[in-house]
């Protein structure tokens, strides 16, 4: 049986803070430790009263996770 490969284009449409899994008839996205969210948007603690921690910043300018 072919399944096809859906997390692997665009992290399957996941968040950036999500990880895709591929499951028998599609896939799944799941937030990664510290975010919460349905996967296809996770938010998390990344904010100390509206100002951007150290990592979230490396984060975004290095676009790693």
């Amino acid at each position: 049986m072919f399944m096809a490969d859906e997390c692997a284009v665009d992290n399957g449409n996941c968040d950036r803070h999500a990880d895709c899994s591929n499951v028998l008839g599609g896939y799944e996205c799941t937030c990664r430790t510290g975010f919460t969210g349905s996967g296809f948007s996770c938010a998390g603690a990344r904010y100390l009263w509206g100002v951007y921690t150290l990592h979230t910043i490396i984060s975004d300018i290095f676009k790693v996770s």
